[in-house]
């Protein structure tokens, strides 16, 4: 294991200040940390709610499902129509919903969504029908699509960066871990339902009622808490989303190419699709063992607690166990749970089975996640997961559809249920459900199989021996102990003999001069003089024995550290080192077959747990490694290509189980190129440099004043348009008033106009009046003088022929001018005001007779009045 030279240590002496620490010496993955800002712990509150209610919903909707039909098979496909309902709406609208919610207020969508949930969720009960709870169902879903997006892309607004993972892992945790809490929750509910049916009618017949109200509710009491949250909203321009058809296309295409991505996607769907045989034919399974809506929220929680235990245990139980062999055994063994519940069927016992096969499954989902994305390149990862998670839904349907199916045709082509009596006291009972669930056992197991001969990276290793040592190291494993972060950064090169090493670190040590950071390079073993006596023996002296030789390295490990590495972390310098703790793991734990957990955990113990910020591993191949080294080689160099390609695989091994601390680059690549990747993997590690501060500074200080003379002129700008729109304001103004005014005056002429024609016209009309009533006055007065003169004449007439003939004129002359009383008067016109009065005309010659007449009457009275 050969190293550099020591070198003299760059920027030791340069000028400059040190880096400075971390503003925030809380670890990047602390919770409290986490949960100590406001606006995610209310989001992350809400979330919670808003999960608890999509797993209470999901059991009192299946629940009411088998509860309204009468036939064992109508319950059966109602119960599976629930599922497929709820999970179509993602396969057909995912996509779209994506797009559409991040282009919309999120805070508004997140409460209005919280608010249809709990509209739906209560018409259900309301409207008690079968028809409407797989409307309801589909509804809500469509909600929960918008929903979600809204929600995660809200997020990466409320915490920094650094924190992002961890909360993502808190979201979900608070997803999937509150579907327990769900199923213990509808077992109550539905137990006091029976309690408060007789004191509310609505609620007899119908224990699933009460859960779905309280169901509702917390989708409200959720969208209270969003209410109050005031959180910016940053809607980004989303990329295009691909179809599911060119997603599975592209997921295909890559898939059928890469044996390792078609034996985790395949079991991966396997293990989806036995748990799909179980949860979609669980409430007919406990209703076959009598145990009813609380067994199925019982066996229901069992699943998903098994899950979390199996998520979070098997990764550490088996740490030192190949990812890729636990993938496939843990499959295989969430089938041989499934077949024991198909064989044994007690309630009691299935709760047990079920606990075991959630565990298997939550190992397997966990273990496949991880080695996607560590297998995966970049390029197609994406497109990789999307095919993933497209397919899963995919086959959750098709498990859905199938099962009360297959169920169904089993129970009548066997002629279940079939009871067996094993004593008196002890019998079984096997339906069509216990059939179908062996069934999906057997095609698990079969599928774990499979996926464990395409990935197993140890053949020829025994599974049983590599289960037992992976065991009885596991106590070995122990997390290094918790220290405050250093100012400075530790970053370590690793790799077999002649990876080219040394080369990068003096490459990195002389950009970190160049950056103005101060820089410490290092190399194990001999960076310090008793390191250096350490070396010759380990490497030139006498033959060693394997844990004599791990004990010296070690010992050297601890000195260096103590007296080199620590303090220089302390002082805030960039320690680079050649080689470190992985090393002794890999040559003495691999090569020499000591045991990695033992070599690990002594390496621990003379560190103190010091881990470096970033492990660089240049993988080369033993060939290629004992070609660049040349005819020299040390005792360790000298070994076979075969101890070094055990080393080669314990190196790639460690980076594959911490992706996130580790940067593998194929040593056969350029120097200069390999620098680059290396120095742009950094940039996320080290502090700013004073180099990049300084031109920070230098940068923000020109924004600022840019933003000052911005300021300004805007300002400027404003001013000025604000008296330009003064101005406007003031001629707009004045220009108003003139029209008001000329508006005021033409009203105020055309009313004097109409005023003078108003008085024009009743002065016409009064004079047409006083003409119409003087003529009839006059007519009238006539015919009073016509009337009176008759009478005076026929009391006067003497009886002889002349008074005859003086009264035989006048009646000719009244007949010859009859006047019709009845007749409307003549409508007279009055004269223009400007012609003067005409004055009657007088007669110029009288009627001889008429005055005759008149003579002979006007005497008579005369005579008369005498």
């Amino acid at each position: 294991m050969s190293a550099s030279t020591p070198s003299e240590p760059l920027g030791a002496g340069a000028s400059g200040a040190p880096a400075d620490p971390p503003a925030d010496p809380v670890p990047d993955h602390d919770v409290r940390a986490v949960l100590a800002i406001t606006p995610f712990r209310r989001l992350w509150l809400a979330l919670g709610l808003s999960s608890f209610g999509d797993w209470l919903g999901l059991l009192a909707t299946t629940a009411l499902a088998a509860a309204l039909p009468q036939t064992p098979a109508a319950k059966l496909l109602a119960v599976s129509g629930v599922f497929i309902l709820r999970l179509a709406p993602a396969v057909f609208f995912g996509p779209l919903a994506g797009v559409v919610a991040d282009r919309l207020p999120r805070r508004w969508t997140l409460v209005y969504g919280d608010v249809l949930r709990f509209l739906l969720f209560c018409s259900i009960p309301l409207v008690g029908t079968l028809w409407w709870l797989y409307v309801a169902t589909v509804l809500v879903e469509v909600v929960g699509l918008f929903w979600m997006p809204a929600k995660d892309a809200t997020v990466p607004n409320l915490v920094p960066r650094r924190r992002l993972e961890a909360a993502n892992q808190l979201s979900l945790v608070v997803t999937y871990g509150s579907a327990p809490l769900a199923a213990v929750a509808f077992s109550g509910l539905s137990l006091v339902s029976g309690m408060v049916d007789g004191v509310v009618p609505h609620f007899q017949g119908h224990p699933t009622y009460l859960a779905l109200y309280v169901d509702a509710l917390t989708y409200l009491v959720s969208a209270a808490v969003i209410w109050r949250l005031d959180f910016p909203e940053k809607v980004s321009h989303a990329e295009r989303q691909e179809s599911i058809l060119r997603t599975a296309v592209e997921g295909w295409r890559y898939i059928g190419s890469t044996p390792l991505v078609r034996g985790l996607v395949l079991g991966m769907l396997g293990a989806f699709a036995a748990g799909g045989f179980v949860i979609g034919l669980a409430q007919s399974f406990v209703g076959a063992l009598g145990a009813g809506p609380p067994g199925y929220g019982v066996l229901f929680g069992a699943v998903f607690v098994g899950m979390a235990a199996g998520m979070w245990i098997a990764p550490r139980l088996l740490a030192e166990f190949s990812r890729r062999r636990l993938f496939g055994l843990s499959i295989g063994a969430a089938g041989g749970w499934l077949v024991l519940m198909s064989l044994v069927p007690n309630i009691a016992l299935a709760v047990f089975f079920t606990l075991g096969l959630g565990a298997c499954a939550g190992a397997a989902w966990v273990t496949g996640y991880t080695l996607l994305g560590l297998e995966v390149g970049d390029d197609v990862r994406g497109r990789t997961f999307a095919f993933v998670q497209s397919m899963v839904r995919v086959v959750l349907i098709s498990v859905l559809a199938i099962g009360p199916v297959v169920a169904a045709g089993f129970s009548k082509g066997l002629g279940l249920p079939h009871t067996v009596h094993l004593t008196d006291d002890v019998s079984l009972t096997y339906t069509g459900v216990m059939a179908t669930f062996l069934l999906a056992g057997l095609i698990a197991m079969a599928i774990g199989l499979v996926a464990f001969r395409q990935m197993d990276d140890r053949p020829g290793v025994s599974l049983v021996t590599d289960l037992v040592q992976a065991m009885r190291q596991r106590h070995l494993h122990h997390p290094p102990a918790r220290r405050d972060p250093y100012p400075g950064r530790f970053v370590v090169f690793e790799g077999g003999d002649g990876a080219g090493k040394s080369t990068q670190v003096r490459l990195l040590g002389e950009w970190l001069h160049e950056q103005g950071y101060r820089a410490r390079l290092t190399h194990e073993p001999g960076a310090t003089p008793v390191g250096h006596r350490l070396r010759e023996v380990l490497l030139h002296g006498e033959p060693l024995t394997a844990r004599a030789e791990a004990l010296l390295f070690a010992a050297d490990r601890a000195h260096h550290v103590e007296s080199v590495v620590r303090p220089a972390l302390e002082d805030g310098e960039i320690v680079v080192s050649d080689r470190f703790v992985d090393s002794s793991v890999a040559y003495q734990g691999s090569g020499r077959d000591l045991g990695t957990a033992e070599v690990a955990q002594l390496s621990r113990w003379a560190t103190q747990g010091l881990t470096p910020d970033l492990t660089v591993v240049l993988d080369v191949e033993p060939h290629e490694g004992r070609s660049r080294r040349g005819d020299e080689h040390d005792r360790l160099e000298s070994e076979s290509d075969e101890f070094h390609g055990r080393i080669r695989e314990r190196f790639l091994e460690l980076a594959r189980r911490a992706p996130s601390r580790y940067l593998v680059l194929d040593a056969a690549l350029d120097p200069q190129h390999l620098h680059e990747q290396v120095v742009a993997r950094l940039q996320g590690v080290l502090p700013e440099s004073p180099v990049a501060r300084a031109a920070r500074e230098e940068r923000e200080a020109r924004e600022a004043a840019e933003r000052a003379e911005r300021a300004a002129r805007e300002a400027a700008e404003r001013e000025e348009r604000e008296r330009r729109e003064a101005q406007e304001r003031e001629q707009v103004e004045r220009l108003r008033a003139e029209q008001e005014a000329r508006e005021q005056a033409e009203r105020a002429a055309r009313e004097a106009v109409e005023r003078q024609e108003r008085e024009r016209r009743e002065a016409q009309e009064r004079a047409r009046a006083e003409q119409q009533a003087a003529e009839l006055a006059a007519q009238q007065a006539a015919d009073a003088a016509r009337r009176r003169a008759e009478e005076r004449s026929q009391a006067a007439q003497p009886l002889d022929r002349a008074p005859d003939q003086a009264a035989d004129r006048l009646d000719q002359t009244i007949v010859q001018a009859p006047v019709d009383v009845t007749a409307p008067l003549p409508k007279v016109t009055a004269p223009p005001a400007s012609t003067p009065a005409r004055k009657p005309r007088r007669r110029s010659r009288r009627d001889p007779d008429v005055v005759a007449l008149e003579d002979e009457i006007f005497g008579l009275g005369e005579q008369d009045d005498r």
